[in-house]
């Protein structure tokens, strides 16, 4: 989803993205994107919204999206609150009382409508100027099960991954394998001993983690965060 060629954004300009099928937007309550601005933008000069119709009237879920930096690929993270039924169009506007004057571009990718996530915490020798948008993924056995992208600086960082269906969790412990390219992540190979450190903050019941699911077996309303009753995390850290 992109705006083409700069333009000058007048208010109430608009960019609409339809989906594929209709989607019943009751069925998510997370919404991510990464957006890019050959202009720097204030935190409401942009909204996202979702609509059941290709306009701007009746508009579902309005929201602010965040300050973004100039000629930098931002990933945003925003609370779906008010969708109710089936809303097939996405976009970001600008309101009637934001414009931008100076000639701008504007890219979106990645735009997913989710429930579930992991936040995997990044942090150690990586890439000059920081990795952002290198990929992970969830395996099993081989096979993806879900992908996030860094964003971040070139010592920390954080990495959203989503499931691209339902991993099931029953009575069996089913090992899931973080993989990453180190050679797109890591900064070049030194005399020094450059090192890698990843980690889940596993939550409890009175402190929420970096796990966000769902429990299938019950009429769950709000998210589970934790995934264990006293706080713990889960970690790695190598060098080479």
């Amino acid at each position: 989803m992109d705006a083409g060629t700069a333009v000058e954004w007048d208010a109430g300009d608009a960019i609409i993205y339809k989906f594929d099928v209709d989607v019943d937007n009751t069925n998510y309550s997370k919404v991510s994107f990464w957006i890019y601005s050959t202009h720097a933008l204030n935190s409401g000069d942009l909204k996202f919204f979702l609509n059941d119709e290709a306009n701007l009237t009746s508009l579902v879920d309005d929201t602010n999206v965040p300050a973004l930096s100039a000629g930098t690929w931002t990933y945003v993270t925003l609370d779906i609150v008010t969708a109710t039924g089936t809303n097939p169009y996405a976009g970001f506007r600008f309101p009637a009382d934001k414009e931008i004057g100076a000639e701008t571009a504007i890219y979106i990718d990645n735009l997913r409508l989710y429930n579930d996530s992991v936040v995997v915490d990044v942090a150690g020798n990586l890439a000059s100027g920081g990795p952002v948008g290198t990929a992970f993924s969830f395996q099993i056995a081989g096979s993806t099960e879900g992908v996030g992208y860094y964003t971040g600086s070139a010592t920390a960082g954080t990495v959203t991954i989503i499931p691209d269906t339902k991993i099931s969790i029953g009575a069996t412990a089913t090992p899931l394998d973080i993989v990453v390219s180190t050679l797109a992540l890591m900064a070049s190979d030194t005399t020094a001993t450059e090192v890698l450190s990843l980690s889940i903050d596993r939550g409890s019941q009175v402190a929420a983690g970096d796990f966000r699911w769902y429990d299938q077996a019950v009429s769950a309303t709000a998210p589970i965060t934790w995934i264990c009753p006293i706080a713990t995390t889960v970690s790695i850290s190598a060098g080479y």
